[in-house]
């Protein structure tokens, strides 16, 4: 559900950008700035970091946007994307996701650009392919808010904690969005609180010392090992789910049966017919080889 509002909202506001400039100053401004905000929210998560750089991209495209009309779109959907490009699995897929951000943004102007004045259904059907190159940096992979700052943790702890926090991260990368659909919502909130706690209490041990350390560490371990063992038994429903739904391969297997039990009863026909067919013939040598075996008995009788 998400990737279709970030799609929508990137095109809408690319599509709309330009027409803030014909309100007045506070009416185009604050439209502006509502949607780089928006935008940013939906393409990089939740987070005071995205916050600012939606602000910032639609600053930058107020500025850009009447000197260099593609260069503002892709700042702005640069910026939409900001947050997330700098938590880049990678230093080359931070630097990845910023290039694509840039690009997939000046290709969506320049679609903008040459339909802005277009009908409405054609302005439309434009903001909706400017919308789609916007979102394909969500290709690239990148780590959510949580798992960027336990690995960030995980990176400045010593062990224990660091591999700890490895694990945490680990299993945060793991678990895909088919696995949390299959969570009730009340399970998914709870989730969502627990990994929020383990944050804390990983902040907490960066600065403890000795016996708080300690105690920090262990209960980590019980966090990492409870959140574990609900991903577990979730991925085990979302298997069962998955094989419940074997329709369509009973049915394949069941036709594959019925034609491989045609195939050998044609089989089994074919090879009687072709017997019976030999029978005959078979006779007729045997009653030739009689004939010709008759004189040569008939003669031996007469010499002897």
């Amino acid at each position: 559900m998400r990737p279709i509002a970030t799609i929508s909202i990137l095109g809408f506001a690319l599509a709309a950008l330009p027409h803030a400039a014909s309100l007045d100053a506070l009416s185009g401004g604050a439209l502006t700035l509502a949607l780089g905000v928006l935008a940013a929210l939906l393409a990089s998560g939740r987070g005071a970091l995205s916050v600012a750089l939606g602000a910032l991209a639609a600053l930058a495209y107020t500025y850009l946007a009447p000197k260099a009309p593609e260069l503002a779109a892709a700042i702005f959907v640069a910026g939409a994307h900001g947050a997330r490009s700098l938590r880049g699995r990678t230093l080359a897929l931070r630097g990845a996701h910023t290039l694509a951000s840039l690009a997939a943004g000046a290709i969506a102007g320049l679609v903008l650009s040459r339909y802005g004045d277009a009908d409405p259904g054609v302005l439309a059907a434009a903001a909706l392919v400017a919308g789609l190159l916007s979102a394909a940096p969500l290709a690239i992979p990148a780590d959510d808010a949580t798992t960027f700052a336990l690995n960030g943790l995980a990176a400045e702890s010593d062990e224990p904690t660091r591999s700890l926090l490895s694990r945490a991260v680990a299993i945060r990368r793991r678990v895909d969005a088919a696995t949390i659909e299959v969570l009730p919502p009340r399970v998914a909130e709870q989730l969502e609180s627990s990994w929020t706690a383990l944050l804390e209490t990983a902040r907490a041990r960066a600065t403890a010392r000795s016996g708080a350390a300690t105690l920090l560490d262990k209960r980590i371990a019980r966090f990492i090992d409870a959140l574990e063992r609900i991903y577990t038994a979730a991925e085990e429903r979302a298997a069962r789910a998955a094989g419940l739904d074997d329709k369509a391969l009973l049915a394949a297997k069941m036709e594959g049966d019925r034609l491989e039990a045609e195939v050998s009863a044609l089989i089994e026909v074919s090879t009687s017919v072709r017997v019976e067919g030999d029978a005959p013939a078979t006779k007729r040598d045997e009653a030739a080889s009689a004939e010709s075996a008759a004189p040569a008995a008939a003669e031996a009788q007469l010499a002897n």
